[in-house]
């Protein structure tokens, strides 16, 4: 196992549920000293994370059971993922439904939003439905905090649209985290005049129109991310299960195998698992080490200073 960090960092956009072992996984991260935001992509999909890792959504805490209170956090999202909506306006409502009590009883929030990029998906006027639900919920309960896919033109101003029409921001209760923000210069300037958090990781600060953002986000609304691990191929069936999608659907993405995983490590196959919930870990522990020497370079911030603060903001937002 690798040494813990310096000090703790926080993955504030990651998807545990993707991991062959999500539990191993979790543990293994606050081993090393991070703490992480897990997003779901359906209601299914946190019914299913919720009891694998503790972290009911009754429990007032919001904690995870499965991480030690005396390592860094977990919180696990309740999330619609806009890829995720269905098509089909019965299902979609079923899957509405569904989500309403969850998003009642949950603080964290995500990952939801619009994507106007991808083909093969449900309508605009599907996804605007579903995410100004949430937004709705989320206003009359108070006290949420939204992880927001915003994706192709025009998609984060609409977002801000329909969270500011629906009062998201009038009491000061609720924030919203947009996670790898795309949209444009002007957006950028209207999300974080609207006190919105900027959630980055190393994909995002590998383009030049990121970079540039990076160096305009306020440091107290800068947060880590690694929107990862991907999709495990020994993963797919049981994550599909849980998102309540039909085996014709396929979710599996590149990424290194359990087998691969035991075999770079010189472990022998039995171990496969732990093997992959430890590169996994080593790997978004690296991934989070990344953006913030990339982060530091662009602002001309010295690193252990900015992780100060970085790991301020996020321990407010993760309420810790």
């Amino acid at each position: 196992m690798s040494l813990p960090l310096a000090q703790p960092l926080y993955d504030m956009h990651c998807h545990l549920g993707f991991a062959e072992d999500p539990a191993s996984l979790a543990e293994a991260l606050g081993a090393r000293g991070v703490g992480c935001w897990s997003q779901t992509v359906t209601p299914q999909e946190y019914e299913y994370l919720s009891g694998l890792l503790g972290c009911s959504a009754w429990r007032d805490s919001g904690e995870c059971a499965r991480v030690p209170s005396a390592l860094p956090p977990l919180r696990l999202g309740v999330g619609l993922h806009p890829w995720w909506v269905p098509t089909d306006a019965c299902e979609c409502r079923r899957q509405l439904e569904r989500m309403e009590p969850l998003v009642g009883a949950v603080r964290w929030i995500g990952e939801v939003g619009l994507d106007f990029a991808r083909r093969g998906i449900a309508s605009l006027e599907a996804q605007e439905q579903a995410f100004q639900s949430v937004a709705s919920w989320c206003v009359r309960s108070g006290g949420k905090t939204l992880s927001i896919h915003a994706v192709g033109r025009g998609a984060a101003g609409r977002t801000l649209d329909l969270l500011q029409g629906a009062g998201f921001f009038a009491d000061g209760s609720n924030r919203a985290v947009f996670h790898w923000f795309s949209g444009s210069s002007d957006e950028l300037v209207r999300a974080r005049d609207a006190g919105c958090y900027f959630s980055v990781g190393p994909r995002m600060l590998q383009t030049k129109r990121g970079r540039a953002y990076a160096s305009q986000i306020p440091e107290s609304r800068l947060l880590l991310e690694t929107d990862l691990p991907p999709l495990a191929d020994g993963a797919a069936a049981t994550v599909q299960a849980a998102m309540g999608l039909p085996d014709s659907v396929d979710l599996r993405m590149p990424q290194w195998s359990v087998e691969r995983s035991a075999a770079f490590r010189g472990e022998p196959s039995e171990v496969a698992s732990t093997c992959a919930s430890e590169t996994e870990a080593d790997t978004m522990a690296a991934a989070l080490v990344e953006a913030l020497a990339a982060l530091s370079a662009i602002r001309g911030a010295e690193p252990s200073e900015l992780a100060r603060i970085i790991g301020e903001t996020s321990r407010v937002v993760l309420d810790c």
